[in-house]
């Protein structure tokens, strides 16, 4: 970076901050729309000219749409069978099941979970709202399973508690309930390898959005 009045920025300045020619298109175009509002911001409290504009003749460059990776629908169940543990496969249930992106599944709590009205409550971070969702059949046996393995680890289960809780590590590793686990899509690459996948790569949460996604629109079709 560099210490300058805005007034004096022009679009050389712009191109090298947005590294235009080497960034990636959606890097760059979130660049160009951060300075944009920037330059705006400048023009409204008055530091700069109305006229000055650093952006003049930049434009937002071309992305290539590509296909995301969806797990095939015939492979979704053995997906969950395969989980080496309990935490990883409640998950993927969840994950698949309510299209959950990660850091709602992290922060799921023993409260949000209505087991008597086949409900869990969901806060969206990307909205900051609190959704209550309905329990698929499949994933209120998966939830009964793990509550009550849960349970038998820790004891009577405190509200507060963390649905998916972090642990000690070792060889031994003792769960820590009011921690929540930590690198949930590192899990779920390992999840992926085991049915076959090689390259999962930027593969995670979204991964099974997309798949729960597509399994529910092919149910709904079939009705």
């Amino acid at each position: 970076g560099w210490e300058a009045a805005p007034s004096t920025i022009n679009t050389r300045h712009v191109l090298a901050v947005m590294d235009h020619d080497r960034a990636a298109a959606r890097t760059a175009n979130l660049r160009k729309t951060h300075i944009s509002t920037f330059v705006t911001w400048c023009k409204d409290e008055g530091v700069c000219e109305p006229t000055w504009n650093p952006m003049r003749g930049i434009r937002k460059r071309k992305v290539m749409e590509t296909e995301r990776k969806k797990v095939n629908i015939n492979d979704l169940e053995r997906l969950v069978r395969g989980a080496e543990t309990e935490r990883e496969r409640i998950l993927l249930a969840l994950s698949i099941n309510l299209l959950l992106r990660i850091s709602e599944v992290s922060d799921l709590r023993i409260k949000d979970i209505n087991m008597q009205a086949g409900e869990v409550s969901v806060r969206i971070f990307k909205t900051s709202e609190l959704d209550t969702m309905p329990m698929t059949a499949e994933l209120q046996e998966e939830l009964r399973k793990y509550l009550l393995w849960y349970t038998l680890q820790c004891g009577p289960l405190d509200p507060d508690w963390y649905l998916i809780p972090s642990d000690t590590g070792g060889y031994k590793p003792v769960l820590q309930p009011d921690r929540p686990k930590g690198r949930l899509a590192t899990t779920i690459q390992g999840s992926l390898r085991r049915i076959g996948w090689e390259d999962v790569k930027g593969e995670g949460g979204h991964t099974l959005r997309r798949s729960g996604a597509r399994w529910m629109l092919m149910a709904l079709e079939d009705q």
